[in-house]
């Protein structure tokens, strides 16, 4: 059997378990390379991964990127290669080439489309690189969908993100009266609007129960500015910055009372994180969401954030009772679609195609 052989920019520390996975199930048949900084530099490797490092070359501000290192020993491979799909990875574009030339099979893996969506642009390139894939893995059946639909003899395989394995997501039962907070995990950028979340929660707080806390996972450039505000607002009792917590029982410690985790801006990985707890989201509305957002099935697992965020919290709040009895629900159906079980297997099945 071939060997897989994943290229990556960066192998963070959400996607530890998946490559231990395809490690433990394929042995010496697995092999991942990865750079240490994604184009967004906050975004780092998990020297605990198990991976050939590779150099990382950016040009022009960080907008293109060459990998130099041991993966080129593997241009001429016969093993099935998976690539980011971005164009932006000038050597992604070599190796595709080349590879199509000597008819080797190549896979890209990533978004469907580009940031700003089918008709941007940059989709021709894009659409492009496709074209000269063996196929390509995306994040969503409706990525999937339209892919199949623009290019009918493309192979388009679904690995939906995914953060735990199947027999780790077992529903317990919280206490009622523990179910009171809110949660934010994710980066503290300007892109996430962590202080939009800050302001509504001030602006929500006398209507709120005395014991419903913000509890914020995470960090970023943006931290200072939180802390500054929750100091000026004397929300030192009421709002707890936790840092980056990865893992998984400290999590569910913190997910176990939450009635609801919060998206005050673009949905991403924290969507999954959050169902897989059982825990519901408000949604921003009017954003340029991740295909995370598929997972949302409204008023059973999310709400969208109406005219403002801080009523949309308390109207939540209002609904506590339903929500809670949710919980179960939305565990179940987050074992059953989203685990690291399902999301390998595309990359299994390449290897026998």
């Amino acid at each position: 059997m071939n060997r897989l052989i994943i290229i990556q920019t960066a192998a963070p520390t959400y996607r530890a378990d998946f490559f231990s996975f395809l490690e433990k199930k394929m042995n010496k048949k697995f092999i991942l390379y990865s750079g240490k900084r994604y184009f967004q530099p906050s975004v780092v490797s998990d020297q605990k991964i198990n991976y050939y490092t590779i150099k990382n070359v950016y040009f022009f501000k960080r907008s293109l990127l060459f990998q130099a290192g041991g993966l080129w020993k593997n241009l001429f491979s016969a093993d099935i290669i998976v690539l980011e799909l971005n164009p932006r990875i000038i050597s992604n574009w070599i190796f595709v080439v080349i590879r199509k030339v000597f008819k080797y099979k190549t896979y890209l893996w990533g978004h469907a489309w580009p940031q700003t969506g089918e008709k941007s642009w940059s989709e021709k390139i894009r659409n492009t690189m496709r074209e000269l894939s063996s196929g390509v893995i995306v994040y969503s059946e409706k990525q999937k969908k339209e892919l199949k639909k623009k290019s009918p003899k493309l192979k388009v395989f679904t690995a939906l993100n995914a953060l735990y394995h199947e027999k780790t997501l077992i529903y317990k039962n919280s206490d009622n009266d523990e179910v009171k907070n809110i949660v934010y995990s994710g980066r503290l950028t300007k892109q996430k609007k962590v202080m939009k979340l800050l302001k509504a929660y001030a602006d929500a707080i006398d209507l709120l129960d005395k014991k419903a806390n913000l509890i914020i996972i995470g960090s970023g450039p943006l931290k200072q500015k939180a802390l500054d505000f929750i100091n000026k607002n004397k929300l030192k009792k009421r709002v707890f910055l936790k840092g980056r917590i990865y893992d998984k029982n400290m999590l569910e410690k913190i997910y176990n009372t939450a009635l609801c985790s919060i998206s005050p801006g673009y949905v991403g990985l924290s969507i999954i994180q959050s169902f897989s707890f059982g825990v519901p989201m408000i949604v921003s509305k009017n954003e340029n969401h991740s295909p995370e957002i598929d997972a949302v099935i409204e008023n059973q697992n999310a709400v969208y954030e109406e005219s403002s965020l801080s009523e949309t919290i308390l109207k939540f709040f209002n609904n506590k009772d339903y929500w809670i009895s949710r919980r179960v629900h939305i565990k179940r159906h987050s074992r059953k679609n989203y685990t690291i079980e399902k999301m390998a297997m595309p990359f299994f099945e390449i290897l026998k195609s």
